[in-house]
């Protein structure tokens, strides 16, 4: 096992390396509830960033051809909250993110739960994978049932408009 140091502005940091890979392999399907439940230990972070990489790369062309679209959050949590999707084409991703967890966390005491936020999100439009039919809105308890924040793959139920091409009399 390889064990580098960094010297960061005369703070020495040690990364195991190995343990790191150790952990990453181990976190191919995470158990959210348990890794939240000892986020301190970075675990959480590395099995969310692992996934983001992962969805990153299956929609790659959404992520960097697509285009934005900010989705309207409503109820009495709204500014607790960002989302978005990226489109091309017919396919899509829904970004929802929580800010501002005190409220929600005693200070940052606790990890928040999904129950905690009380809003929806406007998907009208979209069909998401693994939710069936959300109608024109997601709960956000639902969204963070796992974790304050969510990337959802997602098809775009009719066609984006075309831009009409001006014709001259």
């Amino acid at each position: 096992m390889k064990i580098f140091s960094v010297v960061d502005a005369s703070i020495k940091k040690t990364v195991d390396f190995a343990g790191r890979a150790d952990a990453l392999s181990a976190l191919q399907t995470p158990d959210w509830e348990g890794l939240t439940q000892n986020w301190a230990d970075g675990r959480l972070k590395l099995a969310w960033t692992a996934q983001l990489l992962k969805l990153r790369t299956e929609l790659a062309e959404i992520f960097t051809h697509g285009d934005y679209r900010p989705l309207e959050v409503e109820g009495p949590h709204r500014d607790h909250v960002i989302a978005f999707a990226r489109r091309r084409g017919r396919d899509a991703a829904i970004v929802a993110v929580a800010r501002h967890f005190a409220p929600f966390s005693q200070a940052g005491r606790a990890w928040p739960s999904a129950a905690s936020f009380d809003g929806m999100i406007g998907v009208d439009g979209f069909s998401i994978e693994g939710v069936g039919d959300p109608g024109k809105a997601l709960p956000l308890s639902m969204l963070f049932q796992s974790l304050p924040m969510a990337v959802l793959k997602a098809r775009i139920e009719t066609a984006p408009a075309q831009a009409r091409k001006r014709v001259r009399a």
